[in-house]
């Protein structure tokens, strides 16, 4: 085979010049490409598949690593820790701030003839309220130190039937029954009044009148004292 040296064309071996631009042809030695080494990529794809599989088996995967669940907690714990401490500090600026607008708003109005005119009043009307009728010096003392645990009773709700039934006998029993059963009736009136649609709110406040009555009813009675509730102690159901 011959080809044209100028223009790329091939011919017979008895053709002399080519057909096309006149340039004498050229002999052609064929060469014959030699075997390349195949590379590992290749020897991969070319490798029967049931030798890539032998491999495969003989490949054991690793385990999965256990997770460290005490790490996980303790760095749990303290991010919660840290979180808590930065709401911890948060809360306190806000307490110390609100304190310090309250100590800045009493410093303005503390001179003032005004709120001091109402503030005395309203300190002078608690004090009257404050200051009921205390008779324990007409109480057996005897009686009252043996009948203090019984008497307390009367302040808890529905149970001042105990000291009504254990302590029929002792005139200081009987004066701290008759306060129980009053706030007793008090409280049940404020209870039914608080669910009226209307002005039920306002009689709802009166609950923490009922809460200070049983402290001070409790009080009393364990300290040895027979002295009158505030507002509702004058009334007498028990002779």
């Amino acid at each position: 085979m011959k080809k044209c040296p100028r223009c790329g064309l091939t011919f017979a071996d008895d053709n002399r010049y080519c057909t096309s631009c006149g340039s004498p042809l050229e002999d052609v030695v064929e060469q014959v490409a030699e075997p390349s080494e195949p590379t590992p990529e290749e020897e991969d794809v070319a490798r029967p598949q049931s030798e890539t599989s032998e491999q495969a088996s003989d490949e054991k995967p690793e385990p999965d690593k256990e997770p460290d669940l005490g790490q996980k907690a303790a760095d749990m714990a303290d991010d919660l820790s840290e979180a808590l401490g930065e709401l911890g500090a948060a809360a306190k600026k806000v307490v110390e701030k609100i304190g310090d607008k309250a100590r800045e708003g009493y410093e303005k109005i503390k001179d003032d003839e005004t709120f001091n005119k109402y503030s005395g009043k309203a300190k002078e009307g608690f004090e009257k309220v404050m200051d009921t009728p205390d008779s324990t010096s007409d109480y057996d003392p005897a009686d009252v130190e043996n009948n203090k645990v019984i008497a307390l009773f009367a302040y808890l709700g529905i149970l001042f039937i105990v000291p009504l039934i254990a302590g029929k006998d002792s005139r200081y029993a009987r004066f701290h029954t008759n306060q129980g059963i009053i706030l007793f009736i008090f409280s049940f009136l404020i209870t039914t009044l608080s669910a009226l649609p209307t002005v039920g709110r306002a009689f709802a406040l009166c609950h923490v009148l009922v809460v200070i009555f049983v402290i001070l009813g409790i009080i009393n009675a364990v300290t040895g004292k027979a002295r009158e509730l505030p507002l509702i102690g004058k009334f007498r159901i028990l002779g």
